[in-house]
């Protein structure tokens, strides 16, 4: 009866360490695709630049906002919202409309023809300039509006217009 259950584990064995091969296999596999997912970066460094990057966009001056192709806002960073009177948190995922109705930003994922040096007389309050950009992934894939206040418009020599902050 012994020999008969040592008969039954080799099978077996055999049978668990080919599943274990195949896990391992398909593991590397999917840290692989991972890694290449991530820039070759690894999980955490990738976390810790993102961060970073995060840090800087939110330390700036000039007011950074970005929808997806959907027109809902996916980044607006606190000179953004403060230029604009939103609350970061409530506009964040929601419809660009939805959260300050006269922006023509969506424009841009319709033309996907970037626009410079674009007044916002929209904002009563406040002189502001906006440069938009689309943002490409196989196609549109969303739009980013920079915004700097307090600039001057002058007329140049040549019947141009040059702008300048203040």
């Amino acid at each position: 009866l012994t020999h008969v259950e040592d008969t039954n584990s080799l099978p077996l064995a055999a049978i668990g360490a080919l599943a274990a091969a195949v896990g391992a296999l398909l593991a590397l596999r999917l840290s692989r695709r991972i890694k290449r997912s991530l820039m070759g970066y690894e999980p955490d460094a990738f976390a810790r630049r993102f961060h970073q990057r995060e840090d800087i966009l939110e330390a700036l001056e000039e007011g950074i906002l970005a929808i997806d192709r959907e027109g809902r806002i996916i980044f607006l960073n606190a000179a953004a919202a403060q230029m604009l009177s939103l609350a970061p948190e409530a506009a964040m995922g929601r419809p660009l409309h939805s959260v300050y109705p006269s922006s023509t930003l969506d424009r841009i994922l319709r033309t996907g023809r970037p626009e410079y040096n674009v007044s916002m007389k929209s904002l009563k309050d406040v002189r502001v300039l906006a440069d938009r950009l689309p943002l490409y992934e196989n196609g549109v894939t969303g739009a980013v509006q920079s915004y700097v206040e307090g600039f001057q418009m002058s007329a140049t020599s040549s019947g141009g217009v040059r702008s300048s902050t203040e």
